[in-house]
């Protein structure tokens, strides 16, 4: 039983609506109901459940489209979405509908102990989620309050994002200015043997530790800089990228 999620039932059948409501509501599930796609997809940007549980056929726009709209939004970026059908049931009508965004699909009707067994783990699943963007934004946040220039590259030395203090330290305007350039930009055509003999310290050994060099502003003009570096891992182990601090 979770009494802090909130749910919000998107039916146009009211027995239906009803139903799932009062079952939803007997697990301690704060419930919000709907019975249109304006109205639903109103609901989810003003109340911002924790979860959306969306009929496919609706009178007005489809569970589909009310999908899609509220994985466009941003600030809907924590809100799961399940699409329900029983008409709409094959495998094409699913794969249109994960298709869409929709981080489940079931099919009516639906055996009450496995509906609310799937639900408590699509709950999990999105808090974790949540939890994960939360700690990440967090992260974000303090990388870019660092008197230090922090990048990240990929395993060639090309920036996929960078810090407004490291964008400062190049003499650019803003971090998306950097975005896709690569070490091999800021730093001499020279020392381009030794910025790739680091590269491969890096990703040898794990880390590379302050290693003096010679970085060039937008302008061209070189200023010497300490870089220290670590490898990135994917959720395998695997190396997926550099993070670069200057």
């Amino acid at each position: 039983m979770n009494k802090t999620t909130s749910i919000l039932v998107v039916d146009d059948d009211p027995a239906i609506l009803q139903t799932y409501s009062e079952i939803l509501r007997a697990e301690g599930y704060e419930v919000w109901e709907a019975s249109t796609g304006h109205q639903g997809l109103q609901a989810a940007r003003e109340r911002r459940p924790d979860l959306v549980l969306l009929d496919v056929m609706l009178p007005d726009l489809s569970g589909m489209e009310v999908c899609r709209q509220i994985k466009a939004e941003a600030a809907l970026a924590d809100v799961f979405v399940v699409l329900v059908s029983g008409t709409a049931a094959s495998v094409a009508h699913k794969v249109d509908g994960l298709d869409t965004g929709a981080d489940d699909y079931l099919v009516k009707p639906l055996d009450i102990a496995e509906f609310l067994a799937r639900l408590r783990t699509i709950v999990r699943l999105r808090n974790t989620t949540a939890a994960l963007r939360a700690s990440e934004q967090r992260h974000r946040q303090l990388v870019e309050i660092l008197p230090e220039g922090v990048g990240l590259s990929d395993l060639q030395g090309r920036f996929l994002a960078v810090n407004p203090r490291g964008a400062e330290m190049l003499g650019y305007a803003n971090p998306g200015e950097l975005v896709g350039r690569s070490l091999f930009d800021v730093t001499r055509p020279e020392d381009h043997e030794r910025v790739r003999a680091d590269l491969a310290t890096a990703l040898a050994a794990g880390t590379l530790r302050n290693a003096e060099c010679l970085l060039l502003r937008k302008g061209g003009d070189p200023f010497p800089a300490e870089l220290s570096a670590a490898v990135a891992a994917d959720a395998d182990g695997q190396p997926s990228g550099i993070v670069l601090v200057a």
